[in-house]
This record gives structure tokens, C-alpha cells and sequence, in this order.
């Protein structure tokens, strides 16, 4: 089992732990980049919130910025909602920027089933083993510190006070944040993370972070169990039934 490294692990947690977050992509209409910038200004006061659209002045009440170059300060997780041909820059500007970690919402790789895609995502790995930087993504809906309530999401979904020991791995965005979120909020198990990984692109997902080493994490993270569920096959690790058993707990 590898370990990460302590860049790597530093990463991680401004990922998971954000105390300045901006979204290239905001838009002020609910899709996927203005339900980012709506779920995290939801933690404005503890968490500082930046769009970044050059199309806009303000957003969501909110000055909106034409490039992360020209944030006031490097953001510790930038969330990435352009088209596909656009992240790898914006990857590349927030790591000049000092970004510390990113999520990719945006698709159109590997999952197209096309060369030039599955290429294209090649360069975004060679990009994260080359940077540093830790990325969740490509296609994704982003992970949520249920603990401190602060949601890096494009998801249309979230709750409150569900507070506890539980960290959630999830390959499915819409399991994470559908059923198992449902299921949290109407029976109580104590979630403190949710975390989606790219089931399609599973060298994006080893290049950024990783193999993912979960005592590691939950020893870092204080979480006392760290489930992986997966909606694909191919996925070790897994053993059928624990998702529902953790649930019942």
C-alpha cells in the first residue's frame, strides 16, 4: 500500500477542508456552475466564496472575476465547470495561481469512449502527477464536509446535521448524493464526508490522488469508517451488502 505524501496529504485537506473555494464556470442560472456557487456560499461565513466568469460582474450577490489570475488571493479547492476543452488550463492557471486541489465537474473524456478524449485525459493525469496538485474528477459532482457543512458540489441536493464518524467513498455522484444522502437524513447515520470518485476515468483518478489509502485518510480526518460503494464492477475493496449494513447502524 502506498502512502501519500505530505504535499499530497496537505492538498487533500485544503480539498476537504476549504477555507476559500472558487468556481470557473458560475453562472447565475441553476446548472452545474451556479448549483456549485449556490452550495458553497451557503458556508459564506466561514468559507470565502469567488465566481469566476468573465461574462459576469456579480453573481449570486457575489463579484464575479475574469480569471482565477485575477482572484485577490490562491483559493485552496477551485471547482471546474467548462467545457472539456477548457480544464486543462484552467488546471494549469490555478497552479501557477498556488491553488491547492481542485474538482473537475466538467465531462466529455474518457467516458465518451473516444480517442481523443481518453488522450486528452491522459494529459490531465500527466498533469496532476506532474504538478502535484490533487484532483477529483473528471465528471463528477464534487464531495461535501458534512462535519464543518461546507458543500463542494454541483449537486442539486444537500442537508444539515448529519454531523458524525461515518466518511462516504462513493463512484456513483448520484448515489452519494441521492439515496445515501435520503436515506442520512431520514434514519440518522452519522456522515461526516462525502466523497465521489470518477468511476470512468480510473487513471485521472490514481494519477491525482493516488491510490487511495483509506486507514490513511481516516486517521487524518477523524472518521471512524470509511465505505466504498460502487455502482460499477471493477472496483475492489467491496464487499455486497456493507453499504446497506452501515446504514442500518
Amino acid at each position: 500500500m502506498e502512502f501519500w505524501t505530505e504535499p499530497q496529504m496537505a492538498s487533500i485537506h485544503k480539498m476537504l477542508n476549504p477555507r476559500s473555494i472558487a468556481i470557473v464556470g458560475a453562472t447565475p442560472r441553476m446548472q452545474y456552475g451556479g448549483r456549485f456557487l449556490a452550495a458553497a456560499l451557503k458556508a459564506k461565513d466561514r468559507v470565502r466564496v469567488y465566481a469566476v466568469n468573465p461574462r459576469y460582474d456579480e453573481i449570486m450577490g457575489v463579484k464575479s472575476y475574469p480569471s482565477v489570475t485575477n482572484l485577490p488571493e490562491a483559493p485552496d479547492l477551485v471547482g471546474i465547470v467548462v467545457p472539456y476543452d477548457q480544464v486543462l488550463d484552467v488546471l494549469q492557471e490555478s497552479h501557477r495561481k498556488g491553488t491547492g486541489s481542485a474538482i473537475v465537474i466538467s465531462a466529455g473524456f474518457a467516458e465518451r469512449d473516444l480517442d481523443d478524449r481518453r488522450d486528452l485525459q491522459g494529459e490531465l493525469g500527466e498533469f496532476a502527477r506532474a504538478s502535484g496538485m490533487r484532483i477529483s474528477g473528471p465528471n463528477c459532482l464534487g464531495l461535501a464536509n458534512v462535519k464543518d457543512d461546507i458543500w463542494a458540489t454541483a449537486s442539486s441536493r444537500g442537508a444539515s446535521g448529519l454531523t458524525g464518524p461515518i466518511g462516504l467513498v462513493c463512484q456513483s455522484g448520484a448515489t452519494a448524493f441521492g439515496p445515501f444522502l435520503v436515506r442520512a437524513v431520514e434514519n440518522g447515520p452519522a456522515i461526516c464526508w462525502t466523497i465521489r470518485i470518477p468511476g470512468s476515468s480510473p487513471a485521472l483518478s490514481k494519477a491525482s490522488s493516488g491510490p487511495i489509502n483509506f486507514s490513511q485518510w481516516q486517521s487524518s480526518q477523524q472518521s471512524a469508517a470509511s465505505p466504498l460503494f460502487s455502482s460499477k464492477s471493477g472496483v475492489r475493496n467491496w464487499e455486497p451488502g456493507l453499504h446497506a449494513r452501515i446504514l442500518q447502524r
